[in-house]
């Protein structure tokens, strides 16, 4: 038992040097290292969980925000605009003042956000469910008046409210909310003489034109407490599209299509080349809509306006097909027209609008046997034409530039409305 006891003096002397040995250590390096003894001069008593107070009372702690975007992307399938930026928060932590001539005239001081009290800032409209940046997880400076800046780089994802209508023309409205997540605007309020937007640190994206619109500072009311107002920062982003690459892709194949379905009924209803040409412009349109499906942001509830286009242009190549064979059937037959039809007919063609628009189709002995028909009401004989071999010609000529004008009209109509864009 008594080596037992000096077992328990001999150990319990071992650990008493050692601690001494320790602490004489500590304050070797405290003496040796300023900065060492001036962070165990700010952090001795100091609780990074509670807001710096003025002796206790209810003073506001007021926070300056300077963001500096550095690179953008917007996600049309969820409607996201995607900002990493760097943002400049400071504001003044009276527990961490000192005196630099009590520490080798150390004026500033580097130290772990994990550290300190750090503002709670909260993104109202996040758009990937991460709503906090994370502002403790970065290093902070602190100087001697107690001024604290930590600059963190920080994603920001915000929901937009996309509108596609104008696609692929179309500008996106963004804004991004920051507040408090606890505090309300008693106890921390924004800067906002301070606060600014930096883009010259800002690498422009080929796809979209990022630029800051308007931003401000109102108060919002919690939705939980009616009496508590918190102190929110709102920024408008106006998100353009750059569509240089996108004309060619989508405007230039639209026009095309559009001289396709003109040339179809333009040429001669009885001729070869208008089929083969009515054909490979339907087929044109089904391959130029199938890609554009793809392509198209479908997700909104706005339908793009050129999709709309694609779709009515189709119909009207499909009409301009349908019509090509018909008129080719009409002018294969053998039977003579309903006489009420062939009066009629022949009253159009032989109008003076009928033989402007007749001109270059029909030679000069044909122009001048209608206007002997019209005369006399009869029949015309078609011995002395070259184009045409039944008296269903004249229904065919008719049909045929009612049509080609019905189309271009429709055209016309279709660009001016659904390809306009407003100014921006």
């Amino acid at each position: 038992m008594l080596f037992i006891k000096y077992i328990f003096v001999f150990l319990f002397f071992l650990i008493t040097l050692s601690l001494v040995y320790t602490d004489r250590t500590c304050n070797l390096l405290e003496e040796k290292f300023p900065r060492l003894r001036l962070k165990r001069h700010l952090f001795c008593d100091y609780d990074p969980e509670v807001r710096p107070l003025v002796d206790g009372q209810k003073n506001k702690t007021d926070v300056s925000i300077i963001i500096i975007p550095k690179l953008a992307d917007f996600d049309d399938t969820h409607h996201t605009l995607n900002l990493h930026s760097w943002v400049y928060i400071s504001w003044k932590d009276i527990h961490l003042r000192w005196k630099p001539e009590d520490f080798d005239n150390i004026d500033t001081l580097w130290v772990p956000g994990t550290d300190i009290w750090t503002p709670d800032l909260s993104i109202q409209n996040a758009g990937n469910g991460e709503y906090q940046p994370d502002v403790s997880y970065t290093n902070c400076v602190l100087s001697k008046d107690g001024n604290v800046i930590c600059v963190p780089a920080v994603l920001f994802a915000l929901k937009c409210l996309a509108d596609y209508t104008y696609w692929p023309f179309d500008q996106q409205n963004c804004s991004l909310q920051i507040s408090s997540w606890s505090h309300n605007n008693n106890e921390i309020s924004f800067n906002m003489k301070k606060f600014a937007i930096v883009m010259i640190h800002f690498y422009p994206s080929p796809e979209w034109k990022i630029y800051p619109d308007n931003y401000g500072f109102e108060k919002r009311k919690s939705l939980y407490q009616n009496d508590t107002e918190f102190s929110t920062v709102s920024i408008d982003f106006n998100v353009e599209r750059a569509y240089s690459a996108l004309w060619r892709v989508y405007i230039t194949p639209m026009c095309v299509m559009v001289v396709m379905t003109l040339t179809t009924l333009w040429f001669d209803p009885g001729s070869k080349e208008r089929l083969l040409v009515a054909c490979t412009n339907f087929f044109f349109h089904l391959f130029c809509l199938q890609g554009l499906h793809w392509q198209a942001p479908l997700s909104s509830t706005s339908i793009p306006n050129i999709m709309i286009f694609y779709h009515n242009s189709i119909i009207l190549s499909t009409i301009a097909l349908i019509a090509t064979c018909l008129l080719q059937k009409l002018s294969e037959l053998k039977t003579s027209p309903p006489s009420w039809l062939h009066s009629y007919m022949l009253f159009v063609v032989t109008s003076k609008p009928g033989q402007i628009l007749l001109w270059s189709v029909l030679d000069s002995k044909a122009s001048a046997i209608i206007a002997e028909d019209g005369d006399d009401q009869s029949e015309l004989v078609n011995a002395d034409t070259q184009s045409y071999k039944s008296s269903w010609n004249y229904t065919i000529i008719v049909v045929g530039w009612f049509l080609f004008f019905i189309v271009f009209l429709t055209y016309f109509i279709m660009l001016i409305v659904l390809l306009h864009v407003p100014d921006k």
